[in-house]
């Protein structure tokens, strides 16, 4: 996780739901790589997304947790992939490092067609832990990752509130939560890194012009 450069911080304090004796709080932070230089490699020129995120004083554990796109709609031509697993959880513990031991293994998906559970619509960056593995108790660090052609911009909490959505068990199906990210925070954009062959392209009609203008001078 080199080369991590801006920081992006979202922060929420939950009020108590129903029968919640205690503040519950849920904190996500996102940094995003530069470019990933990996000539040949399957993400070359591709960012690296990181997340960490603590949660504290939850009435039950949390079953998954999205990151919901600003896109109305994402076509084959945005890539979201994942290492497995995608992530790692630790209770009560600082975050997991590698490597990893005694951590809880998360998998990442990429819908885009959004999270049933959110109902927007909205293309949705979802992670999932591994039940074969154990479960997020209610105090917990997770450190989780993808590599995505998806540009990032700065985060407008005005224009897309409720970006960040987390799923706490319980009676009767569990709760959803939302929150934003803060102001000045990092975000997917809906704009996608330019294929090598459109850059070539680009180029090709550019020296093309360039070289007719020349000959009717």
């Amino acid at each position: 996780m080199k080369g991590l450069g801006v920081l992006v911080a979202a922060v929420l304090c939950i009020v108590p739901l129903t029968a919640f004796a205690n503040l519950s709080s849920i904190e996500a932070l996102i940094t995003v790589s530069d470019p990933i230089v990996d000539p040949g490699g399957p993400h070359d020129g591709w960012y690296l997304y990181e997340i960490l995120v603590h949660w504290e004083n939850l009435a039950y554990g949390n079953s998954h947790w999205d990151l919901i796109l600003k896109c109305e709609a994402a076509d084959g031509a945005h890539l979201v992939e994942f290492d497995v697993p995608a992530g790692y959880s630790k209770d009560n513990a600082p975050y997991p490092e590698p490597p990893y031991s005694g951590a809880l293994p998360w998998k990442g998906s990429f819908d885009p067609s959004g999270d049933p559970q959110d109902g927007s619509g909205k293309p949705a960056i979802k992670y999932e832990y591994d039940e074969q593995s154990g479960e997020p108790g209610t105090d917990g660090y997770g450190i989780f990752w993808f590599y995505s052609n998806i540009i990032p911009e700065p985060y407008d909490p005005v224009a897309y509130p409720d970006v960040f959505l987390v799923k706490i068990g319980g009676p009767g199906g569990g709760s959803i939560i939302y929150a934003n990210l803060d102001d000045g925070s990092v975000y997917p954009s809906c704009e996608v890194i330019p294929e090598p062959s459109a850059i070539v392209q680009l180029l090709f009609g550019g020296v093309l012009l360039f070289h007719i203008r020349r000959k009717m001078k």
